[in-house]
């Protein structure tokens, strides 16, 4: 298809046109771009190896609806993520105003300049929030989560273990350990070293969450909705553990009072609990 055609269907609000005007100016650059309608709202996502541009791609992309004139599409919703990511980095959604442009000017061929770069970004900074395709997670979901995890899945290791392994053990070896001391140490290390191995890998897995977090349909990532490295979750598993200890919770019910739902925790180390929108 040569370039006049794609414009024209473009132009029809074609999404597989828009996309091809898109990608022949942004692929030199690195990013990729898909577009799909969804009633009159057209759902741009870039990608690139890094986070995309915000405020040059999202003028960029404003200008050129403009500039097409779709009296079918009203609203337009840029997405930008890095390739690979499960979440984009940011979102915005703009409002198509039909210009009166020369009919066969290519909305692709131009990026747009500074003076129209602030004023783009002056107008949609209120929205870059609101537009987010996930919800943070409050604290009702996190407690579900977690007594599952406690009782359903560490509990039930620990009762197994015992049966299995420690209470044999006990029986013929009645005088070399005190049960008391023995339960303290079980007990340290249920938490410390069983806990801490659970919560960590299954938050850095490609699950993102342990399995009570998976039940209920809500991930750990990091303030780019990327998924946390084994070291970011272990951390965030201590935290979280001394945090609670040393406020008595509170560093947990601050999660009801805080704009993204983040715990102590979760601000010591920059992870968000979140789960996409129905």
């Amino acid at each position: 298809m040569d370039k006049n055609q794609t414009l024209k269907l473009a132009k029809q609000g074609d999404p597989a046109a828009i996309s091809a005007l898109i990608n022949h100016s942004l692929k030199p650059k690195g990013i990729t771009a898909k577009a799909a309608l969804n009633g009159s709202c057209l759902q741009i996502m870039l990608e690139a190896s890094g986070t995309p541009n915000q405020q040059l791609l999202v003028a960029f992309i404003s200008k050129g609806m403009n500039n097409l004139s779709i009296d079918s599409i009203k609203k337009v919703k840029v997405f930008g993520r890095r390739k690979g990511e499960d979440f984009p980095a940011w979102s915005e959604e703009l409002e198509v105003i039909n210009e009166n442009t020369q009919p066969d000017s290519d909305p692709a061929s131009n990026l747009p300049s500074s003076k129209f770069l602030q004023k783009q970004k002056d107008k949609n900074l209120k929205q870059k929030e609101s537009n987010l395709e996930y919800d943070y997670v409050g604290l009702a979901s996190r407690i579900v989560a977690w007594l599952f995890d406690s009782i359903l899945v560490i509990q039930l290791f620990n009762d197994i273990l015992l049966i299995t392994i420690v209470s044999p053990f006990l029986s013929s070896n009645e005088n070399s350990i005190d049960v008391t001391t023995f339960r303290q140490l079980f007990t340290i290390y249920r938490y410390l070293i069983f806990g801490w191995l659970y919560f960590a890998f299954m938050e850095s897995s490609p699950l993102q969450g342990t399995l009570g977090k998976a039940i209920i349909g809500v991930r750990v990532v990091d303030m780019q909705g990327r998924r946390i490295s084994f070291l970011k979750a272990t951390g965030r598993y201590f935290g979280k553990i001394f945090l609670m200890i040393f406020t008595l919770y509170v560093s947990c019910l601050v999660v009801a009072f805080t704009k993204k739902r983040q715990a102590l925790h979760d601000m010591l180390i920059g992870s968000l609990v979140i789960r996409r929108k129905s």
